[in-house]
């Protein structure tokens, strides 16, 4: 199980080679294939990743064949090579008691001597790894020690000279992994002997891994195909699970060591990744050094090229170079069809393996249009000094900056810089970010100090303090909030060193403390199943404290027979009163995860509904149960399929709660192609016949370049197909839709502005800051003119401080800490003023206010639900039952109660409910709890549905008579065919190719429907033919270059043509509208707005103009508004004289309810029109004097007059 790497390098110490596939920095592919993590000690911890590594530098099979390995820490006290199973590689020098690790320039571990055999290795996440001396004399890890104490042993056995990993076991001694390799096998079986054991497979023939097989009941299969070059087995062919073919082609010039000749390593000059099924295969091409003009060269990662000559020493021979060596890789995605380069990626590295600058190249069919992402990093290094004498940080980015710009051309372009500080042990100090906003950090001292202890392994990792201070900005005022942060010391369990945990976390404005939470741990050191877990967490804010509390257990799933963690969580709010039942705000779930997967089992509420889960070896969902054992079960499950040889297609089905089955095919990829369901309704004729839904394509350079939906109606498959175009940026820049019209949406990262249009129309140009919102939104129409401009200002945290609109209108916005709106001042500076819930910062607000006058109040109890509600001074309360989120009973401001009973299996919808005049019940489908049946007052409506969800048929039957019967038919998605009414008469549908209403029939009426280029609707025609005699009306539209209607043509018949045009303002205000007879104008009018786009100017003229409900022909009318957009006065002009109606507002509770109403012109208008209402603020008396009533609910009831 050695690592038994021939060629020490930090270049293998960055994330891109431990991940695998072709590495930047070496060129090097590897292998990475992730199993299920280990979930030690009833999920205490710690956490064991497991992954298989390939790496063509381990060359000898150490019993997972040639180069794979778990990724465990070793380490070799003959040479000093230490290797972490994070990947990284260092050489340690142990000197007496004292360890030193030159190349380890981050506080990310420490490494300590225990005996002559056994050492310590404690991480800066808190992981502790014992490694212990065995067969071949190397130091493996025989323990894993979490931060609380819980830890898991590994355990070896001899395999030729090497120590292989036999089983890793629980601090009690139970099996979490075992490992038994024989001649031409490895097997790895996890939790053996329980239900979740699953064993992966791996066929080794001749010392090489041919085949890994998954635990799935096709036995899926990763499948490798080797070449042995320069002395390496390396990765020719890997053929997947999802069944992708990935090929591996070597340079013939491979990678030289410096100072030497007879020695050198291979490295990749192509990678093909084959999806299969009709998708092209992604091909990247490699090249190495510099083959810049004047600078061309052949350095590596090795050194080769500098003035050092290679030494096997275990140190990186490339930091020894005292020059300012770089060396450089190229990555060309290739487009095989037209044998070019569409995308190059060139990155350049220092002597530290650190990369300085990438360099991603789009190309375009113009080489004069490519562009170019530039990123370049600095550090902080001192170019002269050696590796040892740079500063702790040296390898931490100092500053990052981002250049967006056109290859050919230096200018324009667009830069973002993030910098950043750190301090001594690379924990980051300051970050300034792009947009301006900086975050800054304290950390506790090692040593501790009040807040905080000290660290049990001397680590400075605890943040102290996180500071986020606004970027310069003249609008608004964003506030600089501070979150500070105490850790308390915790035993560990009996035998472990302490522990540091957060207890508290409190959040200030201006030293003002805006929100303060706790968190507490359980502290059984004898108890190693309680121990650590979380115990409580309280949050509070302005004096409310909510609080969580957790309980914890061991118990057995009955359905998945295998042992759980119970957890009981009870969230108590800050108004719970512990001991009043009817007073007691607080909801528990009860949540139930697997000891050994540690996935989710079942989920219980208050209300005692359950959700279960079940899954495969793999940890797929393969069941999703509501409501188990219960009349209202409902399931989904789920099934895959997995590849083992070449042929076959992944794929995953999914049954809905009603049986219909959806099968999802992807490709090698991971990718979805095409998806089938059942004809459960059988449209087609054939019940559950599989018919074809979706479909997709994608191209060289992996974009999706086509979808194809397909609707069914009835037998008829109807394809819908989208087609994408991408820039040259490679983002999608346009969608040609089903019916040929194409809709872009180009972003140009230059100019930070992203402009969209339909083709043939005008366009929206949205420019961005750097907080990815919009500063201004132009419109621009077919002349290239700008029309309109919308323009936002924002404050240092990137909230919306005030935005102008295209008229000149502005609005103005304030926020609270929490960035919820606590006012907004209109542009007649009327102030709208919101607060919030006091014990919580989400958006709850409990009052609404205009120039000070009180609009509406809500309180919300500690679970976020509205228990008042006060509107125009009229009180409805809600009450609750114990944990639920529907109220149990609304009383309303007239005294009137409402209640309601709910079975919430079947979600939130009442079953019944109760009040004063009647009970009304409902039943609900038990599978998928759409609405089949309700009662009340003798009257009974049922409903049916198709398997899509869409309404069938409704049934409305009263007392004694014949139903009324209503059918409908939809396609399969929800495009409706035809509909019967309840006197049997059918009303049809048809639509053209493109899914777009055609026609509609209802027996001799019959209406066509025509569109123009751009998808718009441009005609209705409608023939009439009953009674023999046909008449005919067609109505033709026109729209100007922003879709909005700007004529209308009817022809009447027998020559009568008319026509309605219409004007907009730059605010899409209607401004104009005329009404022609040929060339009579039948009406011209006229729309003014004030500042808040509230219509306040009315002018008509013509032969047709308005009547009001008196009978005068209107000439003109004005408005008049308050703050709260009551209209309080309107002035009529009309032939003959002019009516002043003014509108009164006597409630002093309620500003918004109109209570009289005066008319100047008498007598043709009444002098004066009262209005009353009820308590709960429905109308009894109106303007006619006619008498309303209404039943508990407020629906209308009854008129008298």
């Amino acid at each position: 199980m050695s690592t038994s790497t021939s060629v020490h390098s930090n270049a293998f110490n960055f994330m891109s080679f431990i991940e695998g596939q072709v590495d930047p920095r070496t060129g090097l592919y590897t292998c990475s294939i992730k199993l299920p993590e280990l979930l030690a000690n009833q999920l205490c911890g710690p956490v064991v990743p497991l992954h298989l590594n390939f790496n063509p530098l381990n060359g000898a099979d150490s019993g997972f064949g040639k180069g794979w390995n778990l990724q465990l820490s070793q380490f070799n006290p003959s040479n000093g090579k230490l290797a972490l199973y994070t990947g990284e590689v260092f050489k340690v020098n142990i000197e007496d008691e004292n360890t030193v690790i030159p190349e380890k320039k981050i506080d990310s571990f420490h490494f300590h001597v225990l005996d002559n055999n056994r050492y310590r290795v404690e991480h800066k996440s808190g992981l502790v790894e014992i490694l212990k001396v065995g067969q071949g004399q190397l130091a493996m890890p025989v323990q894993l020690i979490s931060p609380q104490g819980h830890s898991v042993k590994l355990n070896y056995e001899a395999f030729g000279t090497d120590p292989l990993l036999s089983s890793i076991n629980n601090a009690d001694g139970s099996q979490l992994l075992t490992l038994v390799r024989t001649a031409n096998e490895m097997k790895l079986t996890l939790h053996p002997g329980t239900a979740c054991e699953s064993v992966f497979v791996l066929s080794i023939i001749g010392g090489e891994t041919q085949t890994i097989v998954l635990p799935t009941h096709d036995s899926a299969s990763w499948r490798f195909v080797y070449r042995f070059l320069s002395g390496l087995t390396c990765l020719e062919h890997v053929y997947t699970p999802t069944a992708g073919h990935e090929t591996v082609s070597y340079s013939g010039k491979p990678h030289y060591f410096p100072g030497l000749t007879n020695r050198s390593l291979p490295r990749v000059a192509k990678h093909t990744r084959d999806p299969g099924f009709g998708q092209p295969a992604i091909e990247t091409r490699y090249s190495y050094g510099s083959n810049e003009s004047g600078n061309t060269n052949d350095h590596n990662f090795l050194g080769y090229g500098s003035d050092i000559a290679w030494n096997d020493d275990g140190l990186d021979n490339l930091y020894k170079v005292k020059s300012s060596y770089e060396y450089e890789t190229q990555e060309h995605l290739w487009d095989v069809s037209s044998d070019r380069a569409v995308r190059s990626t060139r990155r350049v590295f220092n002597r530290f393996h650190l990369i300085l600058r990438e360099e991603v190249r789009h190309k375009a069919l113009l080489e004069s249009d490519d562009t170019l992402l530039v990123t370049e990093t600095e550090y902080y290094i001192d170019p002269l000094a050696d590796f040892k004498d740079q500063p702790n940080y040296c390898q931490l980015p100092k500053k990052v900056t981002q250049i967006w710009r056109k290859a050919a051309y230096t200018l324009p372009r667009h830069t973002e810089v993030v910098s950043t500080t750190y301090d001594d042990f690379g924990n980051v100090l300051i970050q300034t970010n792009a947009n301006g906003v900086i975050e800054t950090n304290t950390w506790y001292l090692k040593e501790g100090e009040e807040g905080c202890p000290a660290d049990p392994q001397q680590f400075v990792r605890h943040l102290k303090s996180k500071t986020v201070t606004p970027a310069h900005s003249t609008y608004g005022d964003a506030p600089t909030l501070q979150t500070r942060y105490s850790y308390k010391q915790y035993e560990g369990l009996a035998g472990n060193e302490p522990w540091l945990a957060i207890s508290d976390e409190t959040v200030c404005k201006d030293e003002i403390t805006l929100q303060h939470s706790t968190v507490s741990h359980i502290e059984q050191p004898n108890n190693p199943f309680m121990h650590g877990r979380k115990l409580r967490e309280t949050l509070t804010l302005n004096g409310n404290t909510t609080t969580t509390h957790y309980a914890y257990s061991e118990t057995k799933n009955a359905r998945a027979r295998e042992p759980v963690l119970q957890t009981v969580t009870t969230l108590i709010g800050y108004d719970d009163i512990h001991d009043d039942p009817d007073r007691q705000v607080r909801k528990t779930i009860t949540l139930e995860h697997s000891l050994l997967s540690g996935e989710p089992l079942l989920s219980r509420d208050d209300s005692d509904v359950e959700i279960a889960y079940e899954y495969d070896l793999l940890g797929r969902v393969t069941k999703e149960t509501v409501a188990p054992h219960t009349d209202s079960v409902a399931s989904r499950t789920y099934s895959y399929k997995l590849c083992n040889a070449t042929g076959q297609q992944a794929s995953q089905s999914a049954i809905n709660v009603k049986g219909v089955e959806t099968v999802t095919w992807l490709d090698g990829h991971h990718r979805v192609v095409k998806e089938t369901r059942q004809d459960a309704d059988a449209l087609c004729g054939r019940l559950n016949a599989v018919r074809e839904i979706y479909r997709a394509n994608y191209n060289h350079l992996e974009q999706k370049v086509s979808e194809t939906v397909i609707d069914w109606e009835r037998e008829k498959d109807v394809c819908l197909t989208s087609l994408f175009n991408y820039d040259v940026w490679g983002e999608q820049c346009s969608m040609i839709r089903p019916d040929g019209i194409a809709e872009h949406e180009v972003t140009d990262p230059i100019n930070r502005t992203t402009t969209q249009w339909v083709e043939g129309m005008g366009k929206t140009i949205t420019s961005n800051n750097l907080f990815d919102k919009p500063d201004s939104v132009r419109r621009i129409d077919l002349g290239g003119v700008q029309i309109s401009e919308h323009v936002y200002q924002y404050d240092g945290l990137g909230r919306t401080a005030e935005e102008v609109d295209a008229a000149g209108n502005w609005t103005r916005y304030e926020y609270d800490a929490f960035n919820r709106m606590t006012k907004t001042i209109l542009p007649d500076s009327s102030e709208i003023v919101r607060e919030y819930v006091a014990h919580n910062k989400e958006d709850l607000p409990i009052k609404i206010s205009v120039n000070g006058q009180v609009l509406g109040e809500q309180a919300f109890d500690g679970l976020d639900r509205m228990t008042v509600s006060i509107t125009g001074g009229r009180k409805s309360v809600y009450s609750f039952a114990p944990g639920q989120r529907q109220p149990k009973r609304v009383t309303r401001p007239s005294g009137n109660q409402t209640g309601y009973a709910y079975k919430p299996e079947l979600g939130d919808e009442p079953a019944q409910r109760i009040a004063v005049e009647s009970t009304a019940s409902y039943e609900y489908d038990s599978q998928n709890a759409r609405l089949l049946r309700t009662v009340e007052l003798n009257t009974t409506l049922e409903r049916r549905y198709f398997s899509s969800g869409e309404l069938k048929s409704e049934h409305i039957s009263h007392a004694g008579e014949e139903p009324y019967v209503m059918g409908y038919e939809y396609s399969l998605n929800a495009r409706l065919l035809s509909y019967t009414d309840v006197l049997g008469q059918t009303q049809t549908y048809e639509y053209d190719d493109f899914t777009r209403l055609k026609s509609t029939r209802l027996g001799l009426l019959c209406s066509t429907f025509g569109y123009n280029a751009h998808g718009q609707l441009t005609r209705i025609e409608t023939v009439d033919e009953a009674g023999g005699n046909t008449q005919r009306l067609c109505i033709d539209l026109e729209y100007d270059e922003f879709g909005r209607e700007r004529k209308r043509t009817f022809d009447l018949g027998a020559g009568i043509v008319q026509t309605l045009e219409q004007t907009y303002d730059e605010v899409d205000r209607l401004i104009q509208r005329t009404l022609s007879n040929g060339s009579e104008e039948l009406r011209d009018e006229y729309y003014n707005y004030d500042s808040r786009s509230r219509l306040c100017d009315y002018k008509c003229s013509g032969s047709q103009v308005p009547v009001d409900p008196y009978g005068k022909s209107i000439q003109c009318q004005v408005f008049g508004f308050d703050a709260v957009d009551n209209i309080t006065f309107v002035e009529t002009t009309f032939e003959g004289g002019r009516n002043e109606s003014c509108y009164e507002y006597g409630n002093i509770f309620d500003p918004c309810q109109l209570t009289a109403l005066t008319n100047s012109f008498q007598p043709d208008y009444p002098a004066r029109l009262e209005f009353h209402y009820d308590a709960d603020g429905n109308l009894i008396r109106d303007e006619a004097g006619r008498t309303l009533t209404y039943d508990s609910l407020g629906r209308l009831s009854s008129i008298s007059v």
